[in-house]
């Protein structure tokens, strides 16, 4: 699928560089938020007043050029306007970026090329220029390098939301519906209202892999059953039998600085669960062995159950693509170490998704991680790659599964009792009447508050009906 985009985002970078002081109402419309035809106006005027010089002219054409690109799609006069910036200031990365941009935009992929370069030659680590160039290899076809930079810009902004789009581009094209899926939903969150680019294609994408995978689900279901009966509806009636719960507070790590939130969370989490009339396994600081046991006696006490809940606080990992919680035992110092040491979470759905039952899963383990960093630096340039964070899971029918922050990104631990994942979700989980769905997007809305719009929660939910938790 070919595809470009020229980022909204550098918009509100660019602002900032060289800015004059807003002493006039056409400097403060140019150089500052605003943006559309007033925008436009105004940086037409400064230009033609000849006031001024050097880098600031150079950031009017800029600006004016990426309004061009972003609210007119006009892409001649954009061109036209970053050639001026550049020779102006020939020094301003993100303008060479853009430009970039727009050479993709036209299919002149080698002055393209030339323009990432020379961005990237004065800042090697800057996440404009990444996500310029994952757009770049998106286009080309190549999407593991696409994905590679798009990584990179999210790591050095985690709140670049574009390079969320645009990496779920490169999953969806190399056919990683869960993950696109993961990405799109990302981005959507941080521009709701679709008044960005990216906020609308994010939209788009959403429904389109949606669309996708219910295709995929549908044919899947008649191959394997000529005449199937659709699956249980997860409604409140199919809830109201048994529910058991296992949660897990991780945080004397024996080979690792100690996290002091996750038995505080399991605590207060568990509590909160029995109030809701769940049969609770509770383990605290659990090595590798007690972790086995519990997840044995949670399977144990599944048959039969109506639903099941799986909470985890502590450290988890994720390499190449697979999700792992961390034993306060674990040293991980090599890659053999990591099947021994850590416990895989595919093991704990197929535990849950043996019977037909509504499966909800709360991971707030994304913390930043020592243990992941050794064990990636003992790889050394082998081709294995241990992500930050957790990565996107793909679950069966019935389950949802909740994320402490979005994929491949690191969650805060929190300065008071409870994690501030875990804080919203015991403010919330027993409202009555309200469906999980519904739950986690105010739970989601206090974190993003919380944090400063440095977490956001995710979830993916292959839920087919509602599921309320309290009348």
């Amino acid at each position: 699928m070919r595809h470009f985009v020229v980022f909204a985002a550098l918009l509100c970078a660019l602002c900032g560089v060289g800015a004059l002081p807003a002493s006039a109402d056409d400097r403060t419309t140019c150089f500052g938020p605003s943006t559309g035809d007033d925008s436009i106006a105004a940086c037409s005027r400064l230009i033609a007043s000849q006031t001024l010089s050097g880098s600031d002219l150079a950031q009017a054409y800029a600006r004016r050029g990426n309004n061009y690109v972003v609210i007119k799609g006009d892409y001649d006069r954009a061109m036209s306007d970053y050639n001026e910036a550049i020779s102006r200031d020939p020094r301003n990365s993100s303008s060479y970026a853009v430009r970039g941009a727009i050479f993709v935009r036209q299919g002149n992929f080698d002055r393209a090329l030339a323009d990432l370069n020379e961005a990237r030659r004065p800042k090697p680590q800057d996440a404009l220029t990444s996500n310029a160039f994952g757009v770049y290899y998106n286009e080309k076809g190549e999407y593991d390098r696409a994905i590679s930079e798009l990584n990179e810009a999210i790591r050095l902004w985690p709140q670049y939301y574009f390079a969320f789009r645009d990496r779920g581009i490169s999953y969806e094209n190399k056919g990683e519906l869960a993950r696109a899926l993961a990405d799109f939903q990302v981005a959507a969150t941080f521009d709701p209202d679709r008044k960005t680019i990216a906020g609308r294609e994010a939209a788009d994408g959403i429904k389109r892999i949606e669309q996708k995978l219910a295709a995929l689900a549908a044919a899947k279901s008649k191959a394997e059953a000529p005449q199937p009966s659709p699956p249980p509806a997860t409604t409140l009636a199919t809830i109201e039998g048994r529910r058991v719960a296992l949660v897990i507070g991780n945080g004397d790590y024996r080979f690792a600085p100690p996290l002091p939130n996750p038995v505080n969370d399991a605590n207060d989490i568990a509590a909160a669960l029995r109030k809701l009339g769940f049969d609770v396994i509770e383990g605290k600081n659990l090595d590798r062995r007690g972790m086995d046991e519990a997840l044995r006696t949670f399977g144990r006490k599944l048959d039969g159950a109506k639903l099941a809940l799986f909470f985890y606080a502590g450290h988890g990992l994720q390499v190449n693509g697979k999700n792992y919680l961390v034993p306060v035992d674990a040293r991980l110092e090599r890659l053999g170490d990591l099947p021994i040491d850590a416990v895989d979470i595919g093991n704990v759905l197929a535990q849950m998704e043996e019977e037909k039952r509504v499966n909800l899963v709360f991971l707030d383990a994304c913390r930043d991680n020592p243990l992941a960093r050794s064990l990636s630096r003992s790889l050394g340039t082998r081709s294995i790659s241990v992500g930050q964070g957790l990565a996107s899971i793909q679950s069966a029918i019935g389950t949802m599964i909740v994320y402490a922050t979005q994929p491949d990104n690191v969650a805060l631990d929190g300065t008071g009792r409870n994690s501030p994942f875990t804080t919203a979700l015991l403010k919330h989980i027993a409202t009555p009447g309200i469906d999980i769905s519904a739950l986690m997007r105010r739970v989601r809305s206090d974190v993003i508050a919380a944090t400063n719009e440095k977490q956001v929660p995710w979830d993916h939910s292959s839920l087919t009906g509602d599921v309320i938790l309290v009348k």
